[in-house]
């Protein structure tokens, strides 16, 4: 197999897993099918996550800022679980099947999505913290606008952030789609690595935590008087909290594995162990959606809505929008 143009022994993977070439493996049918799961994953990752997507913009009520956000995370976990069909294509296939233009589309897809999942979760942490200790800035900053405005340029800041990885992604001449860096290949994969370990997980998760302790303890210390009207934020924290969490500890073995590679050398991994490590920041995109159903009061109840309402919901699926009966109809399933 070949890795960012190196050749290694079979299975002793190099992980970055920016490159698994199944050129050179024999594609007995038990191997093609391993592309199966991927299948089933990404299958409920999309219809999990269209659902959030279609309740969200449905319904006029749903656009708060922490929804929108939630759009923003929910529209990432769908490019994400599209990377997985490329990828279980190129399983079931032995080679790289879609060409060199759809090649780079999936490595843009691939840096463009990790990144953007974390930094809505950061924002939306910030958001909180700003609700609670500028509550007189917070009414103007929670604003449509500004929210579309911040969202449109989290998603352009992240596209310029995953440039090191797709600038240097090829459809080889082994029919493989991978990442070929320029020489000293092992010194700038050690690198990127690095660079994505701080600005893809440890900067923002621990810009994220920060703000979300501040709030937290905001939030413990208001009067009795505000109580009322602090069940929101209450929410939000424990929701981005439970976010970030699940982000941590799917994405935490990929960046260990990738960092003990560079740093110590090849690490020897059966081609099994490679195919769940490689599922695993995966199945995050499909933890989500359940999450914000739990999580998320308002995603919940209209979620439920729509789910054993369906002639109500085709009734009042009215270009505008619907109307204020047609919603509490709805919401009273």
């Amino acid at each position: 197999m070949d890795y960012i143009g190196e050749t290694i022994p079979d299975l002793e993977l190099n992980l970055s897993f920016y490159g698994y070439d199944f050129n050179e493996t024999d594609v007995t049918k038990e191997k093609s099918l391993t592309f199966i799961p991927y299948l089933f994953v990404s299958a409920f990752g999309l219809v999990a996550n269209a659902l959030v997507l279609f309740v969200i913009l449905r319904f006029r009520k749903m656009w708060t800022p922490t929804n929108l956000y939630v759009f923003s995370l929910a529209l990432g976990d769908i490019l994400h679980m599209l990377c997985l069909l490329f990828f279980a294509s190129e399983i079931a296939s032995g080679y790289w099947p879609l060409g060199k233009p759809m090649c780079i589309l999936f490595w843009i897809l691939t840096a463009l999505i990790p990144f953007s999942n974390v930094y809505f979760l950061t924002i939306m942490s910030i958001d909180v913290f700003i609700q609670q200790y500028f509550p007189q800035v917070s009414k103007k900053s929670l604003r449509l606008q500004v929210v579309l405005t911040t969202s449109g340029t989290v998603w352009v800041v992240c596209l310029l952030l995953g440039i090191p990885l797709y600038v240097f992604a090829d459809h080889t001449e082994t029919s493989s789609c991978q990442i070929l860096w320029p020489y000293p290949s092992a010194f700038w994969n050690l690198t990127f690595i690095s660079y994505r370990l701080v600005l893809d997980f440890l900067f923002p998760v621990l810009v994220t935590c920060m703000f979300l302790i501040l709030s937290g303890v905001r939030l413990r210390n208001q009067d009795k008087a505000t109580e009322s009207s602090s069940g929101n934020i209450k929410e939000s924290i424990i929701m981005i909290s439970g976010l970030m969490l699940v982000y941590f500890v799917f994405w935490l073995p990929t960046h260990v594995l990738e960092m003990i590679s560079a740093t110590v050398g090849d690490l020897e991994l059966s081609e099994g162990s490679y195919y769940i490590i490689s599922i695993i920041p995966y199945l995050k995109s499909c933890v989500y959606p359940v999450l914000y159903g739990f999580l998320s009061k308002s995603i919940k109840e209209t979620l439920s809505a729509v789910l054993c309402c369906k002639k109500a919901q085709d009734s009042s699926s009215h270009p505008n929008g619907p109307s204020e009966k047609q919603e509490e109809k709805l919401s009273s399933c």
